[in-house]
């Protein structure tokens, strides 16, 4: 048997029916319990679909060197397409991945950069966490990610690649590092 839920109610536990005017159906029969079922169906292919289409268009602009992300410290919106530097930004951007080659660890950097007064986008305080996010962000070095892949974007990059393949480096050795006291 088939359980109707609606803005999470279960109408079938409760003795209720849905009797439709305009769409043609009553769940109190078998035929328009079918009928929700089918509909149920029909609304899920279609959020399917379009995730599909929504994912496939992204996947088309990171190939066109076109923006696939919203807000990235260190840069502005230029447009729908591309990204603009934002200096003031920029230099903590750079300063973090200066600290982070010098220290690491995220951590500590954290640390020196919110003693030093920044503080992220949205105005909270650095953790290990964001600064692990600034660190591994492709963006900094002029390349969108989407799905596991990069693709050339058509602005100015923060970081030079140099700077950028150091802190992987030490990146990589952290998890490393980890997964040996983990075990």
């Amino acid at each position: 048997m088939q359980i109707f839920t609606i803005h999470g109610i279960n109408y079938k536990k409760h003795n209720v029916g849905v009797v439709s005017c305009t769409e043609g159906f009553d769940t109190s029969t078998p035929t328009g319990r079918a009928m929700m079922g089918v509909l149920g169906v029909f609304a899920q292919m279609e959020r399917e679909l379009t995730a599909e289409r929504v994912s496939f268009a992204l996947a088309e602009r990171a190939s066109q060197g076109k923006r696939t992300c919203s807000d990235v410290l260190g840069y502005d919106l230029d447009g729908k397409d591309s990204l603009t530097i934002n200096e003031t930004e920029a230099e903590v951007v750079r300063l973090i991945f200066q600290k982070f080659i010098e220290y690491q660890s995220y951590l500590p950097v954290a640390e020196i950069v919110n003693a030093m007064g920044h503080h992220g986008r949205r105005g909270s305080s650095f953790n290990a966490e964001s600064i692990k996010k600034i660190v591994t962000r492709p963006v900094y070095i002029g390349y969108y990610s989407f799905k596991g892949h990069l693709y050339q974007g058509d602005y100015e990059p923060l970081i030079s690649e140099k700077d950028w393949r150091h802190a992987q480096r030490i990146v990589q050795k952290i998890r490393c590092g980890r997964r040996k006291y983990i075990r």
